[in-house]
């Protein structure tokens, strides 16, 4: 079996240094991305228990070659490198582009194997948009693997609901969890025996790259912007002196909303648009779990509708599956104008390339302007999927979308670089353009002129098998379907203390019904696993009340909670960067402030 594990040189963040529009990466010094650690571990191990080769891929600048040795001091066989100044400012389109006819180049390949994403980008689009590159199947955010029976491949997915499994023929892309082992650290000898060893070079003449695909030339997506991430300052306040008090009101007025849904605009006559006479189309591409519609769905609706009156377009939700006939009405009060659907596709398979098939045919054939996806798992496999079979741009995860009235270009904004940076993005000369969305990002918004939605049956476009099987879904207790849901959030950070304290968090989180969640510290110190992480590398929650618990509030974390709707924050430091994004804070003892409001609480039950 031969091995590829792709691996990505990523600049240490705070030598991060931009001319406006993009990362200067030549100057930087750097290291492997932290997630593909992950990758190489796991290369290692099953080279460890079978006959097989282990190979290395990066892409990037000459000077990664010393890092990369470090990969072959943990235990692969050998690792090449892919520079040349071609491939400066190259997307993810690009880059999966290169990487593919790197792995062509070295041939034979049974598995490759990429962490879920960079620091630096954090797209986590590469894995897909390569295996769509090279023709193979994908599976993402996995947390287990094994070989079966016939060349097949069985993996254990994480998802927002919990755990399902699927298989595979071989060869196959996946990109892996941290959680899936635990990275060596080299040895001696190992680092010592990988300094004679050889990183090979690859350019564009020994690739034979289309140049007319890689760099700047060949990125259908292109930076406009870049600038510093400023987080939004709130009036904290501080409740040191009273913060039972205060705790009793916040809690109170939670449990009398619970059933309240305080998170809708309303859409007027005025401001709602015909959007029926339009030939221009803004499509949602819709996610269904269980026969009921995700929230995300009806958010991106609303964002939707925005979009299309400053473009004169229409609105349109594309439905894949056998349980969506009873939201059409639905679909039309959250702004729909047209309902792309087809019952022929069974909902159960996450990564069922059908769908992808569908969505290419139908996007050639009605010519969307817009094709906007949910940022789940589901939906990060599938518009990379899609962008590269239809040779578009994609922005993953963004955080604002708005019309330039003068290009009538989608600029996207995102937040890259662990929350350090902003950038505002658009594709210019591909269409669709595509971009997929965080839950929470947007509000959902009623149309108060809602008015009957016109049908287009897809099943003529279903066609074909997918290589990849559906084995078993594991729903149960899982701590990111608990987060998503959550009204109240409890979080811990460093400032805990311990791995046991954790276990105070959880008592607390029960008695106020609410979830517990961490910071990647936390979990990079294994005292909880990584399915309760939030940040740019876990997952956004938007709770009523978010309480953190000794979290001193780096950006990546802050980016995953700063739009909770009540923030308190509990730390002996008065000066910690998380004060100033929350509602109220306590200088005071963790562990104190804990046990107190579980005595609190529990004497209200």
């Amino acid at each position: 079996m031969k091995i590829i594990t792709c691996i990505k040189y990523v600049p240490h963040s705070p030598e991060i240094s931009f001319n406006g529009k993009e990362i200067v990466r030549e100057s930087m010094s750097g290291c492997l991305n932290p997630a593909d650690m992950f990758a190489i571990e796991e290369a290692i191990r099953i080279k460890e228990k079978t006959v097989s080769e282990t190979i290395g891929l990066c892409m990037g600048v000459a000077s990664a070659e010393q890092s990369l040795k470090n990969a072959i001091a943990m235990g692969l066989d050998e690792v090449y490198l892919a520079t040349d100044k071609l491939f400066a400012g190259s997307d993810t389109y690009a880059t999966s582009y290169i990487l593919s006819k790197c792995i062509e180049y070295i041939g034979n390949y049974d598995l490759i194997i990429l962490g879920k994403q960079s620091i630096d980008g954090d797209t986590g689009q590469v894995a897909p948009e390569l295996a769509s590159h090279l023709n193979i199947p994908c599976i993402m955010n996995v947390v287990s693997l094994e070989f079966i029976e016939n060349n097949q491949i069985k993996c254990k997915v994480l998802t927002e609901q919990g755990y399902s499994f699927f298989k595979s023929k071989l060869p196959i892309a996946i990109s892996v969890l941290k959680g899936i082992n635990e990275p060596r650290i080299p040895s001696v000898s190992g680092l010592l025996g990988s300094q004679s060893k050889t990183v090979r070079s690859l350019n564009a003449d020994v690739l034979q790259i289309d140049i007319l695909k890689c760099g700047l030339k060949g990125s259908p997506t292109k930076v406009i912007n870049i600038r510093t991430n400023y987080f939004e300052k709130r009036d904290s306040v501080n409740i040191t002196s009273n913060y039972l008090s205060i705790f009793d009101e916040l809690v109170s007025n939670i449990m009398h909303t619970k059933n309240a849904d305080n998170e809708i605009n309303i859409m007027s006559n005025e401001a709602k648009i015909n959007h029926s006479i339009y030939s221009k189309e803004i499509w949602v591409v819709s996610e269904a779990t269980d026969g009921i519609v995700s929230e995300i769905t009806l958010q991106l609706l609303g964002k939707a509708s925005v979009l299309a009156g400053e473009m004169d377009a229409s609105v349109s939700v594309i439905c894949f599956g056998n349980n969506y006939e009873g939201f059409f009405s639905t679909f039309t009060q959250y702004g729909a104008n047209n309902i792309y659907y087809t019952n022929k596709i069974c909902n159960d398979c996450l990564f069922d390339e059908i769908v992808v098939q569908v969505l290419v045919s139908i996007c050639k054939e009605y010519h969307p302007e817009i094709v906007l996806y949910p940022s789940t798992v589901w939906g990060r496999w599938l518009a990379p999927s899609v962008a590269v079979q239809l040779s578009t741009g994609l922005t993953a995860d963004c955080s604002d979308l708005q019309i330039d009235k003068k290009s009538c270009c989608l600029i996207q904004t995102r937040i890259a670089f662990s929350g350090n940076l902003i950038a505002d993005i658009v594709c210019p000369d591909n269409r669709p353009q595509m971009a997929t969305i965080r839950s929470n990002v947007f509000k959902k918004c009623i149309n108060s002129s809602a008015s009957d939605f016109r049908l287009i049956d897809i099943n003529k476009f279903v066609e074909g098998n997918s290589r990849i099987s559906f084995l078993e879904k594991k729903v149960g207790n899982i701590p990111a379907a608990k987060l998503y849901k959550s009204d109240i959030i409890v979080a811990g950070g460093r400032g805990i203390g311990s791995k046991e304290n954790f276990l105070l968090l959880f008592k607390l989180a029960n008695i106020l019904g609410g979830a517990v969640a961490a910071t990647r510290a936390v979990v990079d110190a294994n005292w909880i696993d990584y399915s309760h992480q939030v940040g740019q590398t876990g997952i956004y929650v938007r709770p009523k009340l978010y309480i953190a618990f000794g979290i001193s509030g780096a950006s990546e974390h802050i980016i995953g909670m700063r739009d909770s709707v009540r923030i308190v924050a509990i730390n002996t430091n008065l000066i910690v960067p998380i004060f100033g994004i929350s509602d109220y804070y306590i200088v005071d003892d963790c562990i104190s402030v804990i046990k107190r409001l579980i005595s609190r609480f529990e004497s209200k039950e």
